[in-house]
């Protein structure tokens, strides 16, 4: 496994992330805040409307600084197309239907928007160091799968 084959797809994940935490529910928040979301209430806009645009706008932004990352990739890396594409699509359309409530969620419990955006720096900085996406040695990456890394995460839950 080269350095990129790694590395390219964990900044996806943390793109799907930032997308999910920075972008949707930050903003949520702020609608609340400045009291926009009780102003939809007298019209004829939805809730089911404002989170369907707010989502919308979300897979467009992380669509295109993921490809814009991915031609990086290829372009500086020389990333390879994933063996399996179509699960590999599947499993970035799961991933943003998985974290986009979440990042909504999180953004519920927050009075503010600074505490939204603090809420949402510890989760997805947790998140990261929990997950540990990879691990370098010089130029090469290894996937940590390791029973004391997740020993390690099980721990601290």
């Amino acid at each position: 496994m080269t350095y990129s084959n790694a590395y390219i797809p964990s900044r996806i994940a943390v793109n799907i992330l930032t997308t999910a935490f920075f972008g949707i529910g930050t903003v949520m928040a702020n609608y609340r805040e400045k009291g926009i979301l009780r102003r939809y209430q007298v019209t004829t806009v939805r809730p089911w409307m404002v989170l369907t645009a707010q989502t919308v706008q979300g897979t467009v932004i992380f669509t295109i600084s993921a490809v814009i990352i991915l031609i990086f990739g290829y372009l500086v890396f020389n990333l390879h197309v994933p063996k399996y594409l179509g699960s590999t699509l599947l499993t970035i359309l799961l991933s943003l239907v998985a974290f986009f409530p979440f990042g909504l969620l999180i953004n519920s419990i927050a009075k503010n928007v600074r505490t939204a955006l603090a809420i949402n720096s510890l989760a997805l900085n947790l998140m990261i160091f929990l997950s540990a996406p990879f691990r370098l040695n010089g130029c090469q990456a290894y996937y940590v799968l390791s029973p004391t890394s997740f020993r390690f995460t099980t721990s601290l839950i």
